[in-house]
This record gives structure tokens, C-alpha cells and sequence, in this order.
């Protein structure tokens, strides 16, 4: 018999810590300190949400330790993650036999990360304004540095009504919106933003697939590009560019 191959994808690591070397900031580390946080917690939310006949519950836990699991490269976790996402409905049954092999994958994945530590500090802001419109704080860490690193001013918010406050507020002008927030999903926000009269560049972000023709509905609302999660640095940072919204300086 084959050895079982690793939980842990060694190149999405590598590529966190290239990514790090570049813009000056330990992602790897705070990223790992996140994902130990947090996966425990989803699974348990997960199953308690199924126990209690919460589909909407528990499709959010389980798109969230998706989201987590597949930004440190753990595949697997990830993709256990994706199917009680996209197939469980909720089902309590199906999610309590599947409790043990989240749980033994998630021990694996513990036993295989490196050790964590504390985050870098960010680095001076410049002029551009995006906003980050995700409930994930890994995904926040990681995309507010890329982009202060590359001179743009980030604000982070992750329900409805706190990024209907920043487009008050902030006044950004991109907005990068998670597809599936806690509080609700990406065409929602989209519709509120168009009925109070404010109209923001949109890029969403999703670790779902979508039909072309409902992402192209969405265009009317200012959609510009729809962009697989997890993301890598190079790929959002080429979108902005394509999108418009090259890093300015100061």
C-alpha cells in the first residue's frame, strides 16, 4: 500500500512565504495562527447547526472552513469543507458520519503545520481606496497587506450593514466583495448599494462556481470580474490592473 500523501500542500506554504519576502510582512505565520482558530471552531459549528436543522448554518461553517483550509493549502480539509457545502443540505445524518473523518483530517493537518506567531505591522497608506467585503479574518489579514504594501488604503467590513457604513464613510473606490458573507451574498449588497442611489466598482470573490449569465446580471450594479478563492497576490493584483485601478503612490 501507498503512503498516504500529506494534508498540507507544500506549494501553497512556499508560495505565502515568497509572498512575504516580497511585501516585507510574515503571512504564513498569522495565517496559521488563524486557521488553528478557526477550523476547530467552524467543524463544531458545522455539526452543531446540523444537529439543529440550521442548512443556512451550516452551509456558512462549512463554506468558511473551506475558505481557511484552502488558504494554507490543506486540500483535503478543504474539499471535505466544499462537499458539506454543496451536497450536505443540512443533512444531520450524512454530516455525523462524516464528523470523524473532518476531525482525523483536521488533526492531520495540525500535526503537519509549522508553528505560529505574531502579525508584522502594516505599512503606510496611499491614496487609492478599496474596500475588503469579507467575513473571513484570514482573508482580510492577507489581502489588506498585499494591498498597503502596493499603496492602496484599505477598509475591512463583513456584513451587509457594515459595508453599506464604510461606502458612507470610506467612500471606496473598488470594492472587493466576498460572494457569501455571514449576513448575506454578494448580489444582495449589490441590489442595496443600487437602491439608495450608490453605484461602486465591484470585483467579487468567491470560492463558488456561478452560472456566466448571473454573474453577467450583476454587471448593471458596476461587476467588473468575478475571482476564484483562494487568491494569490499576483492574480488580484493583475485583475486591479486590468480592472482600472493600478497601485498609485503618494
Amino acid at each position: 500500500m501507498s503512503p498516504r500523501k500529506p494534508s498540507l500542500e507544500p506549494r501553497s506554504l512556499a508560495e505565502l512565504r515568497e509572498a512575504g519576502e516580497r511585501y516585507g510582512v510574515n503571512f504564513t505565520r498569522p495565517l496559521i495562527n488563524s486557521f488553528r482558530r478557526e477550523a476547530p471552531a467552524r467543524i463544531g459549528q458545522m455539526l452543531e447547526a446540523a444537529r439543529s436543522g440550521d442548512a443556512a448554518a451550516t452551509e456558512r461553517a462549512a463554506h468558511s472552513l473551506r475558505g481557511t483550509a484552502a488558504q494554507i493549502g490543506a486540500t483535503r480539509l478543504a474539499a471535505l469543507g466544499r462537499y458539506v457545502e454543496t451536497r450536505s443540505g443540512g443533512d444531520t445524518e450524512r454530516l455525523q458520519r462524516l464528523a470523524p473523518t473532518l476531525e482525523s483530517e483536521l488533526n492531520r493537518v495540525l500535526a503537519e503545520l509549522p508553528g505560529g506567531d505574531e502579525a508584522a505591522p502594516e505599512v503606510h497608506e496611499r491614496p487609492t481606496r478599496i474596500l475588503i467585503a469579507d467575513d473571513e479574518p484570514h482573508i482580510t489579514f492577507f489581502l489588506g497587506h498585499v494591498l498597503r504594501a502596493e499603496g492602496y488604503v484599505t477598509d475591512e467590513a463583513g456584513t451587509s450593514p457594515a459595508i453599506l457604513e464604510s461606502v458612507d464613510l470610506f467612500r471606496p473606490d473598488l470594492i472587493l466583495l466576498d460572494w457569501f458573507l455571514a449576513d448575506t451574498t454578494a448580489d444582495t449588497v449589490l441590489e442595496s448599494l443600487e437602491e439608495r442611489g450608490t453605484r461602486v466598482p465591484v470585483i467579487i470573490l468567491s470560492a463558488r462556481d456561478h452560472e456566466a449569465r448571473r454573474l453577467r446580471q450583476l454587471e448593471r450594479y458596476g461587476l467588473l470580474d468575478c475571482l476564484p478563492k483562494p487568491i494569490g497576490p499576483h492574480v488580484l493584483l493583475q485583475a486591479l490592473r486590468d480592472a482600472g485601478f493600478p497601485p498609485r503612490t503618494a
